[in-house]
């Protein structure tokens, strides 16, 4: 199985506390060029995706819908709960093995994207990841430190 995560792009700034206005943050002009460039990158090897996942935060649904237009390829997206920030990578596991797909991608925030790349790969990720950053893992079971860490895109390429 290959997963991409992806974090999201560049959002609009927190206000407060105010759970409800930080669901609602939509990605900025430069977080949407951000996240086009990334997969854009990244174009030719993600064409093997079957599957977007996101978050319910409106950030990570657009992001992963700007990875679905920039792909162009009919890709269906599945919207979960346990994308939110602050879920256990062990939930999107146990999420992920009920998927019928071998190539997915999963957009959405840190610290769990971050996590998710440490618990997969053994540690070998980056620990943090920044906004539209997204990592390439290889696996043959969503067990923790059972993917290779394949690639990580950034903004710029860098």
């Amino acid at each position: 199985m290959k997963l991409y995560i992806m974090r999201h792009g560049e959002a609009a700034p927190a206000v407060g506390f105010d759970l409800a206005a930080d669901f609602s943050r939509p990605l900025t002009e430069a977080g949407r060029a951000q996240v086009v460039q990334v997969i854009n990158q990244r174009k030719s090897t993600l064409a093997e995706v079957e599957l977007v996942l996101a978050s319910p935060y409106l950030r990570a649904r657009q992001t992963a819908q700007l990875a679905i237009d920039q792909l162009d390829v009919g890709l269906q997206l599945l919207i979960s709960d346990c994308l939110i920030p602050d879920s256990r990578p062990s939930e999107v596991l146990a999420f992920i093995d009920q998927l019928d797909a071998s190539a997915i991608l999963i957009a959405s925030h840190m610290p769990l994207v971050g996590r998710l790349v440490e618990s997969l790969s053994a540690g070998s990720g980056p620990g943090s990841m920044g906004t539209a950053w997204l990592a390439a893992l290889e696996s043959e079971a969503t067990v923790p430190g059972f993917a290779e860490l394949l690639w990580l895109e950034k903004p710029g390429g860098a």
